[in-house]
């Protein structure tokens, strides 16, 4: 009788697990809830973080009102995109990604950022939350959360942007230098075939240009594409 009841727990046991197995394989990637920040004040607040960002040469500015108060950038660029660090895709590391235009309009007044490939099959729709940081060397960061379109894949980011500008008012466009980005993923459309990133994502960039020329004062009118080899690099939302 022992041995009829030992046997009948072992296969009450295995059809359990039947059941169990199944939903265990469905969330056998789960998306981290801790390990990323989901908003520009857990940015600023979370210093493991910052201190990951800044491990990847990407440094928070320390805001200096007396500067930021004067400060003026406004122009188009043109970022060139080397993956520094990425912590769901290791390989992506120095892989090139398609260029991006940055149009920045940052003062005292008000400030505005938009992004878009030459191609327009990634870009900005919609910007809120803008943050600025400047300090008395004019080193920038500039932090927003954005809705964006990537191959046809609606997401919400945030977008961290940091490099350095050699005036403080500039009456034209100038250089920008020493330019990294950064985005987390927050939420992202149905995507079956995984081209955007996956949530909870954070990928970070270097213009391995070191100076970034600054190709128009606005983007009210359309630019002329440029290279199609450029089109060709995955986009910086990419999925593994």
């Amino acid at each position: 009788m022992k041995t009829i009841a030992i046997f009948e727990r072992i296969c009450g046991f295995m059809v359990m697990l039947l059941f169990i197995s199944p939903a265990c394989k469905e969330n056998e990637d789960p998306v981290p809830t801790n390990d990323y920040p989901k908003s520009i004040r857990q940015v600023l607040s979370d210093q493991v973080f910052l201190n990951k960002l800044a491990g990847a040469g990407l440094t928070i500015t320390e805001d200096n009102p007396g500067y930021r108060n004067y400060f003026m950038l406004k122009g188009v660029y043109r970022l060139q995109h080397t993956c520094v660090s990425d912590n769901r895709t290791p390989k992506n590391l120095n892989s090139t990604y398609a260029d991006y235009r940055l149009d920045l309009a940052l003062a005292p007044a008000g400030n505005s950022v938009s992004y878009m490939t030459d191609d327009n099959l990634d870009r900005s729709t919609k910007i809120d939350s803008i943050t600025v940081h400047v300090d008395s060397k004019l080193n920038f960061t500039v932090f927003f959360r954005a809705a964006g379109i990537s191959n046809n894949i609606s997401y919400e980011a945030l977008w961290i942007i940091s490099g350095k500008s050699p005036q403080l008012q500039p009456n034209s466009p100038l250089p920008l230098e020493s330019m990294y980005d950064c985005y987390v993923i927050l939420s992202k459309g149905p995507d079956p075939d995984n081209k955007v990133a996956d949530v909870g994502t954070v990928r970070i960039f270097k213009d391995p240009a070191g100076s970034t020329q600054a190709i128009a004062a606005s983007i009210s009118k359309p630019l002329i594409s440029e290279a199609g080899l450029r089109l060709s690099r995955p986009k910086l939302l990419t999925g593994h």
